[in-house]
C-alpha cells in the first residue's frame, strides 16, 4: 500500500495498525464511521492521513480529506501540528481554511464547520473530496452539527463520499444510529498517568474576582513545580474578561502568561501555543480539543464554560456562564497527560465534579438560529425538516428564525429561499448583517466584519479586521442586485441613503437591539452606577463601564450577554450589554417607524374611575413623548381595546365585585372538575380574548357609559354556553338551601365547594348536600354534550352559636351520628339558650334560641 504519510510517525502511542486497518475495511464497506478514543490521543492528526491513504488506494477521482474542527485555532493548529508530523509545507499537502484565511493542501485541508457549510451550499457534490472528517462531535455546537447532517445528506447522493465523526468523549450509539447505523472504531490508547488535585473556593458560579484569584495562584503554585523541569501550564476560564483578571493576578506574581481564544489573531495565537520557554497559557474553550498546546504537563481548570441561551420572552439571545459538563472536564484533563505524566487541578470538589451534567446542551434547542435557517432554506429543507440532525431545533425557535429572514426579504411565507436571500447566503456573517452591508455599500465592510466576529467594547473604536476586503468585495459585486431586489419594500427607502456608521450598520442589522438611556443603577462595577438601557424590543439591559459607552443617550446595540438568576435586591439581573455602537436619534427614527398612538388608563385617584387618553409617540417600546389628549367615541373605543388587550377586564372596576368574583369561582370550578363546555375563566385565558367578549362592554362605555356602571358579572355569564346556562342554577347552585331554610352561599373558590352555618342549622339532615349531581341535566342539547362528574360534596363548616369553628365534614349524617355527642356535651353548658338535641335526625332545625324558636 502506497502511503501518502508517514503513518508509523504520527501515532503517538495510539495502536496504528489497528486504526490502519479498522478505519479503511469499515469505509469501504459502509462508506460512514464513528471514532472515538480518550482524550489527548492525537486521533485529529492521525486520522486523516489514515483516510487519506485508503482514498489514495479506492477513490482516484476523490483524493481530498476535509476535516472539520470546531475553531479557528483549532483549524490551524491541527493542520500545522500535521504537516510537521509529515514533513511538508503548510498549504502544500496539508492545509487550513477559515473565515478571512485560506491555504488548501492538496491531500488533507481542515476547516471550521461554517466553510464546509458555505462550500456544500456553492458545491453540493464536493468535487475532488472523497472523505469528510467531522471532528469533536461531542460539542454539539450549532454549526458542527448542521454541517455533519448536510454531509450526510450528501453523501446519500454522492456514491464515493465517506463520512466519519470523531470525538474522545461521544456517545457513540445515538451518532450511529443517525449515520445509519455507522460501524463504531474504538480506538483504546495508552495514556499517562494523570494526578487528579480537587481545590475548590467560594465564588466559582458567581466567577467572583475572588475566585479568579483563587485560579491565578493555583496556576502559579504549578507553574512554580512544571517550569522548573521546563514544562508549562494550561488554564481554562470561560471568557475574554477572566483571562484578562487571571493574567493581570499571574502578572502580580511574576509569572509569564500568554492569552489563548478565539479573538485573537493568529500570531498572537502562535505566541501563546508554540514558544519554546515554560510559560502559563490561560485559554477559554478552544483549547479543550484538537489543539495541543505543546510542553504543558499541568491544567488548572475553573470547571466553567460560556454557552448561548436564547430568552424567547425578550426575543433576546447572548451567552451565560455555567458549570461545564464532566466530559469537558475530562477534555481538559486530558491536555496535561498528551506528552507525558501530568497533573489537573480543579478548582472545585469531588463532588461538584459528580454533579456535572452528563453531557453538553446541543447549541441548537438553545441558540439563535436565524443564520441557520437560512442555510437550511438555501439546502431545500427549510425549518430543517427532514434533515439528519440529532436533536431537532425547537418550533418556537424555528418561528423566530423566520420572522427575522422574511423581515429582510431572506425567506418567502414557507420558508424557502428568494433571491435577495441567496445573495444574503453567500455572505459568510448573519444574514441580518449581510442586509446592512448590502444595503449600506462596501463602505460598510469594517463594521460588518468587526460584528460578525463577536466583538467587545465600543464597535466604533475597532481595529481593522482581516475580514473586511472579503466583505468589501461581496458588497460591490452583489450590493446593487440586492437593492434592486429590496427597492420599494417596507422601510427600504428611509434607509439607503444613511451613513454607513457602526451605529447605523449595527442598528439596521438588529433593529430590535436599537436601545435609549433611561436610568442609571448601582451595584455594578468599580466607579459607582452603571447606564441602563431600554431597547425598542422591551428589554431593560446595562453597560459595564468597559464598553466605554457610559454617556451615550442611544445605542446600537451588536452583542449582548444574558445575566440568569437574581441580584442583591431580588430583581431579575440585567442582561449585560459587551458590544453597541452610539447612534443618532435621526437615524434611529430612519430605521425603525415612528409609532404615534392613542392610549387610555384608567384613573382612580378619584372617587369614581374614570379614563383618560393620552397620545403616545413610541418607537418599538421606547416612549418618545406623551400628552393627554380628549377621546372622541372612535378614539375611545379603540383606545379601550389597546387597554383591555393588556389589562384584561380587570379594567372595569366591577370585575373585583363580589359577585362577580362568586361566579368566576363557580365556573373555575365547573371548568376543573365538571369538564365538558365549561368555559376557561382563569386570568390568562379571560385577558387574552378580552376584546372579544368584552365587546358590548366597550360599545356601551365609548357611548358614555361610565366604567364604574358596567355590569360585569353579566358580561362573564355571557361566557357560559346557553345550554348549560339553563342547568347551572340547578348544577352549581349559589347557594345551598339548609334544613332551617336559609340559603347558605357556596364557597366555590378552595379545593372543594364549601358552606359556613351554625351546627343547629342543620338538625333533621338524613343525606349530605352536593353539587355537579348529573342527573340534575334536563336533556342537554345532542351537539354539545355535557360531561359531568358524578355528586361532588359540600364541605360543611358547622359554627357555634356565636359563630366560632365548631367542626368541618363532608359526612353530616356520619358527625350526628358520631362526633355530634362530644361537641354537644362541650357546647351545651356554654350555651345553655341554644338547642343542643340528644337525637340531631329528628330535632327542628334553626338558628334562633331555644325561646325564640319556641323550643323547651
Amino acid at each position: 500500500m502506497k502511503f501518502l504519510f508517514p503513518v508509523e510517525d504520527i501515532g503517538h502511542g495510539l495502536p496504528v495498525s489497528r486504526i490502519v486497518s479498522s478505519i479503511p475495511t469499515h469505509l469501504r464497506q459502509h462508506q460512514r464511521a464513528i471514532i472515538t478514543a480518550p482524550p489527548g490521543t492525537g486521533k485529529t492528526t492521525l486520522v486523516p492521513p489514515v483516510v487519506a491513504n485508503m482514498l489514495g488506494q479506492c477513490s482516484p477521482t476523490r483524493p481530498q480529506v476535509v476535516v472539520v474542527a470546531p475553531r479557528r485555532v483549532a483549524v490551524r493548529a491541527a493542520a500545522r501540528r500535521l504537516a510537521q508530523l509529515s514533513d511538508t509545507s503548510l498549504g502544500d499537502v496539508v492545509g487550513y481554511q477559515v473565515r478571512g484565511e485560506n491555504h488548501p493542501g492538496s491531500v488533507v485541508t481542515f476547516v471550521t464547520p461554517g466553510v464546509l457549510i458555505r462550500r456544500l451550499l456553492d458545491d453540493p457534490e464536493l468535487h475532488g473530496v472523497g472523505a469528510v472528517i467531522v471532528d469533536e462531535v461531542h460539542e454539539r455546537q450549532l454549526d458542527t452539527d448542521v454541517a455533519l447532517a448536510l454531509a450526510l445528506e450528501a453523501a446519500e447522493l454522492i456514491e464515493d463520499l465517506h463520512v466519519v465523526a470523531m470525538s474522545a468523549t461521544i456517545d457513540a450509539r445515538k451518532f450511529s444510529r443517525l449515520m445509519g447505523d455507522a460501524p463504531i472504531i474504538d480506538t483504546p490508547a495508552v495514556l499517562h498517568p494523570l494526578e487528579v488535585i480537587y481545590s475548590p473556593a467560594a465564588g466559582r458560579l458567581a466567577v467572583s474576582r475572588e475566585f479568579l484569584q483563587h485560579v491565578a495562584h493555583e496556576a502559579a503554585s504549578q507553574f512554580a513545580q512544571q517550569s522548573a523541569q521546563g514544562y508549562s501550564v494550561l488554564v481554562f476560564v470561560p471568557g475574554v474578561r477572566e483571562i484578562r483578571i487571571v493574567m493581570d493576578a499571574l502578572a502580580d506574581r511574576g509569572v509569564n502568561a500568554y492569552p489563548l481564544h478565539g479573538r485573537l489573531t493568529p500570531q498572537e495565537q502562535d505566541a501563546a501555543m508554540y514558544t519554546d520557554e515554560p510559560r502559563v497559557v490561560v485559554s477559554t474553550a478552544v483549547a479543550e480539543s484538537s489543539v495541543t498546546v505543546p510542553g504543558v504537563r499541568a491544567v488548572v481548570d475553573a470547571g466553567l464554560s460560556r454557552a448561548p441561551r436564547r430568552d424567547h420572552g425578550r426575543d433576546m439571545a447572548g451567552l451565560v456562564t455555567v458549570s461545564c459538563a464532566r466530559p469537558q472536564a475530562e477534555q481538559r484533563a486530558g491536555r496535561a497527560g498528551r506528552e507525558g505524566p501530568g497533573v489537573v487541578v480543579r478548582c472545585f470538589s469531588a463532588l461538584d465534579f459528580q454533579k456535572l451534567a452528563d453531557g453538553v446542551t446541543p447549541e441548537i434547542v438553545v441558540s439563535d438560529l436565524t443564520q441557520m435557517a437560512l442555510v437550511w432554506a438555501c439546502w431545500g429543507t427549510p425549518r430543517a425538516e427532514g434533515l439528519p440532525l440529532l436533536d431537532a431545533p425547537p418550533q418556537r425557535a424555528v418561528v423566530r428564525a423566520e420572522e427575522s429572514l422574511r423581515a429582510i426579504g431572506a425567506v418567502d411565507a414557507t420558508g424557502h429561499v428568494t433571491a435577495s436571500g441567496e445573495l444574503l447566503a453567500r455572505v459568510p456573517v448573519d444574514p441580518r448583517l449581510a442586509h446592512a452591508l448590502f444595503i449600506l455599500g462596501e463602505k460598510a465592510a469594517p463594521i460588518a466584519a468587526v460584528v460578525g466576529d463577536d466583538p467587545r467594547g465600543d464597535i466604533a473604536r475597532a481595529l481593522k479586521h482581516p475580514q473586511e476586503k472579503r466583505l468589501a468585495r461581496l458588497a460591490a459585486t452583489h450590493g446593487q442586485r440586492y437593492r434592486e431586489l429590496r427597492e420599494g419594500t417596507q422601510g427600504f427607502t428611509a434607509v439607503e441613503n444613511l451613513p454607513p456608521t457602526a451605529g447605523v450598520v449595527v442598528g439596521l442589522a438588529y433593529p430590535h437591539r436599537l436601545a435609549r438611556r433611561v436610568s442609571e443603577t448601582t451595584g455594578h462595577g468599580a466607579s459607582g452606577g452603571e447606564p441602563v438601557f431600554l431597547t425598542t424590543g422591551g428589554t431593560r439591559v446595562r453597560v459595564p463601564h468597559d464598553v466605554g459607552l457610559q454617556d451615550a443617550q442611544w445605542l446600537a446595540i451588536a452583542s449582548v450577554d444574558r445575566a440568569d438568576g437574581v441580584g442583591t435586591q431580588g430583581a431579575p439581573r440585567l442582561p449585560v450589554v459587551r458590544a453597541a455602537a452610539r447612534i443618532d436619534e435621526g437615524d434611529v427614527l430612519a430605521i425603525m417607524p415612528l409609532e404615534t398612538t392613542t392610549t387610555a388608563q384608567v384613573d382612580s385617584s378619584g372617587s369614581t374611575p374614570v379614563i383618560r387618553g393620552r397620545a403616545v409617540r413610541r418607537i418599538g417600546a421606547i416612549e418618545l413623548s406623551s400628552q393627554p389628549v380628549k377621546l372622541t367615541p372612535h378614539t375611545l373605543a379603540a383606545a379601550l381595546e389597546d387597554a383591555i388587550a393588556t389589562q384584561g377586564p380587570a379594567l372595569f372596576p366591577d370585575f373585583s365585585s363580589a359577585e362577580t368574583q362568586a361566579l368566576l369561582a363557580r365556573l373555575r370550578f365547573a371548568h376543573d372538575y365538571l369538564g365538558g363546555l365549561w368555559p376557561a375563566v382563569d386570568e390568562d385565558s379571560l385577558t387574552a380574548d378580552a376584546v372579544q367578549w368584552l365587546a358590548p362592554e366597550c360599545e356601551a362605555v365609548a357611548g358614555g357609559m361610565a366604567l364604574a356602571k358596567v355590569d360585569m358579572t353579566a358580561a362573564v355569564r355571557r361566557l357560559v354556553p346557553w345550554q348549560y346556562q339553563q342547568v347551572m342554577g340547578e348544577l352549581l347552585p349559589a347557594g345551598w338551601e339548609a334544613p332551617s331554610g336559609r340559603v347558605v352561599p357556596i364557597d366555590y373558590s378552595g379545593e372543594h365547594p364549601q358552606v359556613s352555618l351554625k351546627l343547629q342549622e342543620c338538625f333533621g339532615i338524613t343525606s349530605h348536600p352536593v353539587v355537579g349531581r348529573s342527573q340534575v341535566v334536563k336533556d342537554p342539547a345532542p351537539e354539545t354534550p355535557m360531561i359531568i362528574a358524578p355528586g361532588i360534596a359540600l364541605t360543611v363548616h358547622l359554627l357555634s352559636p356565636a359563630g366560632r369553628p365548631l367542626a368541618v365534614t363532608a359526612d353530616l349524617p356520619g358527625f350526628f351520628a358520631g362526633t355530634y355527642q362530644d361537641v354537644k356535651k362541650e357546647m351545651k353548658g356554654r350555651y345553655p339558650k341554644h338547642p343542643w338535641p340528644d337525637d340531631p335526625f329528628t330535632a327542628p332545625a334553626t338558628s334562633l334560641t331555644k325561646k325564640r324558636a319556641g323550643l323547651h
